[in-house]
């Protein structure tokens, strides 16, 4: 599972997340993955903070300040890791001393996505942005991107992750029970065509009205159309395929 703890700078954040890893690990092993490379005395005494936050906690350090994608993951397995912290983390990884990195955006969200699917809980901090009402421009507004989309993808983790099941149901198993129906009733081919189209289509966006309406979790509806929707382009024409050779 993942766990995003989100903040301003200087507003207690890690603190908050180093007290949720060990809440979360009273019988794993902790890793704290450190992302900042010391390049000066304020970058200095701020890793020296934290390693004085985190002693006698048990964690396992692990200092990582880019590619999170190619790290070995064996010795995560089964723990609790603590991601300190995102912002540092794209930034190392947006820029070099060439200029801007191309590909920052995907290496930032395999690599975290890469260290979720290894341990047993995942904890990110991670900065808060766009609050300030300022407009930036060039470089920063490429971070403030970069970070801003890496958060709404880790966000959403939970509510995509959970919307397999309900997927799989809508996109494959009805359609196929709709297939199988109508094929022992001996229901004419294009008459088997337009039901299985109909059986075939995703929910539509009304389910998220209707979530809204009634009070319920939005966020799940809305993540269920959107992947349902995605997948359904490589699940109608399969089924349709199916259709067409068993008919």
């Amino acid at each position: 599972m993942l766990s995003l703890v989100v903040g301003a700078s200087a507003s207690g954040k890690s603190e908050y997340a180093e007290a949720l890893t060990l809440a979360l690990s009273p019988a794993c092993p902790r890793v704290y993955l450190a992302t900042m490379e010391p390049y000066d005395a304020e970058s200095r005494a701020r890793v020296a903070r934290h390693r004085a936050l985190r002693a006698g906690k048990g964690f396992v350090t692990v200092e990582r300040a880019r590619d999170l994608a190619e790290l070995d993951t064996a010795p995560l397995r089964g723990g609790v890791v603590l991601l300190e912290c995102l912002g540092t983390l794209a930034a190392n990884q947006l820029y070099s001393p060439e200029g801007l990195t191309p590909g920052a955006y995907a290496a930032v969200l395999d690599g975290v996505l890469h260290l979720n699917a290894a341990c047993r809980e995942l904890v990110v901090v991670s900065n808060e942005v766009f609050l300030g009402g300022a407009d930036y421009a060039g470089d920063t507004e490429a971070y403030l991107r970069l970070l801003a989309v890496s958060r709404l993808v880790l966000d959403n983790i939970p509510n995509i992750q959970s919307s397999w099941v309900t997927m799989g149901l809508r996109l494959v198993a009805l359609p196929l029970a709709s297939l199988g129906i109508c094929l022992l009733l001996g229901v004419p081919h294009d008459l088997t065509l337009v039901l299985l189209i109909a059986a075939s289509a995703p929910p539509a966006a009304l389910l998220s009205m209707f979530s809204a309406k009634f009070g319920c979790n939005t966020a799940l509806s809305s993540s269920v159309v959107s992947v349902q929707t995605a997948f359904s382009a490589l699940t109608m024409p399969v089924m349709v395929g199916l259709a067409n050779a068993l008919g």
